[in-house]
């Protein structure tokens, strides 16, 4: 079984492929986290998340853990070190436009 997040998840994808979806909407690192934690961290929080509750019961870490680590990334680009690095990989990453 795989997980089912609520509405809204087909709008932004998982971390593994979020670089693919930056390039080709030309959003920002920062608008993609912003995006990710403000649609699903409510969602998780009021419980639901997944569709039913043996997907909440396998997969809510994982969705955890995933939201966690957005919200990370968004407060590490507060971090002038952080903005710097990411400008010297990609200024694209910090500086493209809200899609």
């Amino acid at each position: 079984m795989t997980p089912i997040a609520t509405q809204g998840a087909a709008d932004h994808p998982g971390g593994v492929l979020a670089h693919r979806y930056l390039a080709e909407t030309g959003t920002s690192l920062r608008w993609l986290a912003r995006k990710i934690v403000r649609e699903q961290q409510g969602r998780l929080e009021q419980g639901f998340y997944f569709h039913d509750r043996d997907a909440a019961a396998l997969y809510s870490g994982w969705a955890v853990a995933s939201l966690t680590l957005w919200g990370c990334i968004l407060e590490s680009l507060d971090d002038p070190i952080v903005d710097d690095l990411v400008r010297a990989v990609d200024p694209t990453l910090v500086d493209q436009a809200a899609g």
